[in-house]
C-alpha cells in the first residue's frame, strides 16, 4: 500500500487491489475496536479470566482513552444454535455497565468439531456493527480453531473467511489482531493470514493471565506509541526481574514495526509463474577513432582597474531584537492555571515524568515503608528526596497518587519521613481506610543530586521542585501545602481511596 497525507486525512491507496477501494481515518479520531471470544469449551478458561477482571479493565481504558467505544462479539458454532447460541454481540459504546453486564452473562457455548464459526464472526463485524466514518477502527480475534471454507454443510451463505478479510480492511479499514490460543499449525496460518492482510499483528497466547495485558497493550497500542511504551512500563515494573517470557514476547510482538515474513506458509495457493526468456543480444563491435590532437588557447593576462569601496551608513540604524520562542508557559501563567487532581492525570502527562523516579514498589503493609528505600553505608545526608505514595484498587487498575512528600535524608529508618506518614494522624486514617478495602499501596523516589530541569524550568533544590509540582497537582491526602484542613475526598473504581470533604 501507498500512503499519501492530505490535510486532515491520512489516505491509504491500496493499488494493489483491482477494485481501487480506499481506506481513510481521520488522526485523533474517535477509536473503535471489537473484541472477538471463541466461547467453545476449550476457550472457556480465557472467559472466565476476562469476566474476573472486565470491569476494571473497561474503566481504566475509558479513563485513559475518552474517545474509545467498545464491542463485543461471543460466538460458538453452527452447532450451538439450539442447545447454546452461534453469535451474541454488544454493539460500540462506552457504557461500562452495559459492557460489563454483556460479558459476565455470556456463558460459554459447546462447539462440535474442530473448525469454527470465525468466517460468520468477520462477517457479522463487518455487516452488523455500527462503525464510524473516520474511525480508528481493530477487531481483536481471540481464538483456538480455524474457520469452516465455503462448501461446510452448515455454512448456508457460503462464506469465505478470505473474502471477508479483504472487505473488512479493504471497505472500511479494519486492523486485525489474531490472538492465537493453542499451539497448532493449521490455527498458526489462519491468525497469521488475518494479520497480516489487515496491518495488524499475530499474537499467541499459551498462558490464559496474559490475556489482560495483552487485551490492554493493544488498546494502548492503537491509541498511540506513548501510551503502548508507558504501560510496557508500568507492567515491567509490575512484574519486576521475574517477568514472564510470553509478556516479554507480547510486547516485542507489538512494538516491532509490521512485517512480513517470506517463510511463513500461507492458506491461500501461491501460484509460481514462469519467467519470460529473452534472446541475448550480440556484443557490439568497437571501432577505434582517429587520433585528434587538441587546440591549445593560450589566454592573455589583462589588467582590471581597482574598484573603490564605499562605506553606505543608514541615517538610522533599528536593532530589532527577538525574544526566543518560549516552549513552556511562565511562572505567572503556570499559577492562572487551575490545579489538575493528581489522580487523574496520567503518567505520560505528568510534568515530572521525564525525571529519574525509582519504579513504583509495593507495600503490602505500613510498617514495610522503612525498607523501602535502604541508604547506603557513607551517604551524604544533604541530598534531598521526593516520595509519591499511590493506591491501586485492583490487580491490573492503574495506580492513583495521593500523596507527595520531601525528606532531606533517604527514608532508611524510624527517624525518616516515613515515620512522619506513620506518626500523621490524618495520613495513618487514610492509610488504615484504603488497607481495610483491600487496595495496595505503592512508593516511589527521586533523589535530587544537582539542579533538574522540569516543564522547563531548573531547579536546584527538591523544595522548590515540590512547590512547582504542589502549585501544579492537587494531591488528595497533602493538607498544608494545598491549604486546607481536611483530605479531599476521592472516588476510584466505585472504592473511596480518599476520605474527606466532598
Amino acid at each position: 500500500a501507498v500512503y499519501k497525507m492530505a490535510p486532515n486525512t491520512i489516505t491509504a491507496d491500496l493499488t494493489d487491489d483491482s477494485t481501487g477501494s480506499m481506506i481513510t481515518h481521520t488522526p485523533g479520531g474517535p477509536m473503535e475496536i471489537i473484541f472477538s471470544f471463541d466461547t467453545t469449551g476449550s476457550m472457556s478458561s480465557c472467559l472466565a479470566e476476562v469476566r474476573k477482571q472486565v470491569n476494571h479493565i473497561i474503566q481504566r481504558l475509558f479513563m485513559d482513552i475518552p474517545s474509545l467505544k467498545v464491542g463485543v462479539i461471543a460466538h460458538g458454532d453452527y452447532c450451538d444454535a439450539t442447545t447454546y447460541y452461534v453469535t451474541k454481540q454488544i454493539d460500540f459504546t462506552n457504557d461500562i455497565t452495559a459492557l460489563c453486564d454483556f460479558v459476565e452473562n455470556t456463558g460459554g457455548s459447546g462447539g462440535g468439531d474442530y473448525a469454527e464459526c470465525y468466517e460468520l464472526v468477520l462477517q457479522k463485524v463487518r455487516t452488523s456493527f455500527d462503525w464510524t466514518p473516520g474511525s480508528q477502527k481493530s477487531l481483536v480475534m481471540i481464538g483456538d480453531a480455524i474457520p469452516h471454507e465455503p462448501n461446510y454443510p452448515a455454512n448456508k451463505g457460503n462464506i469465505n473467511w478470505r473474502t471477508e478479510t479483504k472487505k473488512l480492511y479493504e471497505e472500511l479499514g479494519v486492523k486485525i489482531y489474531g490472538v492465537q490460543c493453542q499451539d497448532n499449525v493449521d490455527s498458526s496460518k489462519f491468525f497469521k493470514q488475518i494479520s497480516s492482510q489487515t496491518g495488524g499483528k499475530h499474537l499467541k497466547l499459551a498462558e490464559f493471565q496474559t490475556i489482560i495485558d495483552m487485551m490492554m497493550a493493544i488498546c494502548y497500542r492503537e491509541h498511540g506509541v506513548e501510551y503502548f511504551e508507558a504501560y510496557e512500563k508500568e507492567v515491567r515494573e509490575r512484574e519486576g526481574k521475574g517477568m514472564r517470557g510470553e509478556l516479554t514476547k507480547m510486547f516485542d510482538a507489538l512494538r516491532d514495526p509490521d512485517s512480513h515474513d517470506a517463510t511463513d506458509e500461507a492458506m491461500t495457493p501461491i501460484i509460481k509463474r514462469k519467467k519470460k526468456s529473452t534472446p541475448k543480444k550480440a556484443p557490439r563491435k568497437f571501432q577505434m577513432s582517429p587520433k585528434v590532437t587538441p587546440k591549445v588557447t593560450v589566454k592573455t593576462a589583462t589588467t582590471t582597474p581597482k574598484l573603490k569601496v564605499v562605506k553606505m551608513t543608514p541615517k538610522t540604524l533599528r536593532v530589532v531584537k527577538r525574544s526566543p520562542m518560549k516552549l513552556y508557559p511562565s511562572s505567572t501563567k503556570i499559577a492562572k492555571i487551575p490545579r489538575h487532581n493528581r489522580e487523574n492525570v496520567a503518567e505520560i502527562h505528568f510534568s515530572s515524568a521525564t525525571l529519574a523516579w525509582s519504579p513504583w514498589k509495593p507495600v503490602s503493609n505500613i510498617l514495610e515503608f522503612r525498607s523501602i528505600y535502604s541508604m547506603k553505608q557513607n551517604q551524604s545526608r544533604s541530598k534531598s528526596f521526593l516520595y509519591e505514595l499511590a493506591v491501586q484498587t485492583k490487580p491490573y487498575t492503574r495506580r492513583f497518587p495521593v500523596y507527595i512528600k520531601l525528606a532531606t535524608r533517604c527514608l532508611h529508618s524510624t527517624n525518616g519521613a516515613l515515620r512522619m506518614y506513620i506518626n500523621n494522624d490524618e495520613i495513618r486514617e487514610q492509610l488504615e481506610n484504603v488497607e481495610k478495602q483491600g487496595c495496595k499501596l505503592f512508593a516511589r523516589c527521586l533523589e535530587i543530586k544537582r539542579p533538574v530541569t522540569c516543564y522547563g524550568r531548573k531547579f536546584t533544590n527538591g523544595q522548590d521542585l515540590k512547590k512547582f509540582l504542589v502549585k501544579s497537582y492537587d494531591y488528595a491526602w497533602n493538607l498544608k501545602s494545598m491549604k486546607r484542613s481536611e483530605a479531599r475526598n476521592v472516588v476510584q473504581c466505585g472504592v473511596v481511596i480518599s476520605r474527606g470533604s466532598e
